[in-house]
């Protein structure tokens, strides 16, 4: 959201013309202290922006008060009935399972849809795995179970020991109220495994013979593109319920489980020393700030040096969302100005993902903010840089550089071709100087 408000709010508010429609995904995770105030702040100037939030329910008196005519829309898990019923036509094992489940009305109209079919999924596939599975327990309670077997499956298996420990570690970051990032590099969660499951060749037999179906009906994999040319495997959890509502349960269902998935801040300790070096640093991050946050490890210079050496050696793959979740982690405006120099300090830091870098001007001091920003603007190529650089340094450089550049900009051939952001900008800086002048 701090990024959207950056960047391309102000893009928006430039061009009134257009009609935009904003969507606001997950609120409850994105926004977690429910504030919104600069987004809203915004919002009500502008008269071409239509929002759609999407929330776990209606809390928030912020996003309340702005919607239009009351629009607000439930979506209860009574009207399940009408999905399942469709879903119940594809077979007739599956009639039999979900009529079952039917019978238990009061229960299973308090179930997500998801939870709902993962469970009937399970149970008509391997329902002699679960004998311990009730329905009369609820719903809720049978996911759990059968995620507790399924992690228990992959701790007993000397194969692939580890990757049930793994997968619980990412599960308490990704529900942790404190963190909002929802991928974790697949060599983090592989390196994590082997360390954690003490499996040497753990790596060496996924990259073999790919993940057992435990793992599947859990997690899965894709690949993203952090920018030309640089892409990252990566991992998400099939839906949010299977980590905020499943996994992190697991050993609650399962004693067996119970010391294996049993975490101290030495052995986590331990576990950032192993990783830090050679990992991906999206995941070495990310579990930098979930020790310094939800496990409140002190952020005295030590934490914040390992915090500067991981960005130094894999600030080009940190991505701006996870450079974002930093700032809001660091407790004082000081150590967000120290880190965001510290990445203006890089060498050809102009180069990083465009979110890293005019978040890093933005939140800068302004002697170092504008020593970068003419550093970009003096490039010969600049006008091939990410708009929202450009557009950004020409906010926070000298006049004299930025005018300069802006006329640049304007004196292309076709220089309405180029990226809007980049135009609008040396628009702004132009009628800026003449109506100063």
């Amino acid at each position: 959201m701090d990024s959207f408000i950056n960047h391309d709010a102000s893009s928006i508010s430039e061009n009134s013309h257009l009609r935009h429609l904003v969507f606001v995904e997950d609120w409850y995770r994105n926004m977690k202290d429910n504030s919104g105030t600069a987004f809203f702040t915004w919002l009500k100037d502008q008269r071409n922006v239509l929002v759609l939030i999407g929330d776990r329910s209606f809390q928030s008196s912020v996003y309340g008060s702005y919607c239009y005519n009351g629009s607000q829309y439930q979506l209860l898990p009574s009207e399940n009935r009408v999905v399942l019923e469709h879903i119940a036509t594809a077979s007739q094992e599956y009639r039999t399972m979900l009529n079952e489940m039917g019978e238990l009305k009061s229960l299973l109209d308090k179930a997500p849809l998801f939870m709902i079919l993962f469970v009937a999924a399970t149970l008509l596939k391997d329902r002699d795995k679960h004998t311990d599975i009730d329905l009369n327990d609820g719903v809720l309670t049978a996911f759990q179970k059968i995620i507790a077997n399924k992690i228990l499956v992959l701790e007993k298996d000397e194969h692939h020991h580890g990757l049930g420990k793994a997968i619980y570690l990412l599960a308490k970051i990704y529900a942790s109220e404190k963190m909002s990032y929802t991928l974790f590099p697949e060599d983090f969660f592989l390196k994590t495994a082997s360390i954690m499951g003490e499996n040497e060749y753990l790596v060496e037999r996924i990259e073999m013979e790919g993940y057992p179906d435990e793992v599947n009906a859990l997690i899965s994999k894709k690949t993203v593109s952090l920018k030309k040319n640089v892409d990252l495997n990566v991992i998400q959890f099939n839906h949010d319920v299977i980590a905020e509502q499943g996994i992190v349960y697991a050993n609650f269902h399962k004693k067996e489980l119970s010391k294996a998935l049993s975490f101290d801040k030495y052995g986590l300790k331990k576990l950032f020393d192993a990783i830090a070096v050679n990992t991906s640093p999206i995941g070495v991050i990310m579990l930098w700030l979930w020790l310094h946050t939800e496990w409140e490890l002190a952020m005295g210079e030590n934490a914040i040096e390992q915090l500067l050496k991981v960005l130094q050696i894999g600030a080009p793959n940190v991505t701006g969302g996870v450079f974002n979740a930093i700032l809001l982690a660091l407790p004082t405006q000081d150590l967000r100005k120290r880190v965001c120099q510290f990445i203006l300090e890089q060498q050809d830091y102009y180069t990083l993902q465009p979110g890293i870098v005019s978040t890093a001007l933005i939140n800068a001091g302004t002697k170092e903010a504008k020593k970068a920003a003419e550093t970009i603007l003096s490039q010969t190529d600049f006008l091939t840089l990410p708009q929202g650089i450009v557009s950004t340094a020409l906010k926070k450089a000298n006049a004299e550089t930025a005018t300069t550049a802006a006329e640049t900009i304007l004196s292309q051939t076709n220089f309405f071709t180029l990226p809007q952001g980049i135009v609008s900008a040396a628009l702004k800086k132009a009628n800026a100087e003449t109506a100063t002048t």
